[in-house]
């Protein structure tokens, strides 16, 4: 993740998985314990970021 945020903006990290591989709980665990993400810059990968592509979804 550190190399990541060294390549693109905070803005186009956007969550996903690769389910079924490994369980959601999994990957949740591995992005908030890697320790380059914050409590706001997680809320913006988790979300956030998603929206701002598909504001439709917004509700």
């Amino acid at each position: 993740m550190s190399a990541l945020t060294k390549v693109v903006s905070l803005s186009q990290i956007l969550f996903g998985t690769d389910y079924p591989a490994r369980t959601l709980a999994d990957h949740v665990k591995g992005l908030k314990e890697c320790g380059v993400f914050g409590a706001k810059e997680l809320q913006q990968i988790d979300r956030e970021n998603a929206l701002a592509l598909l504001p439709r979804f917004s509700t």
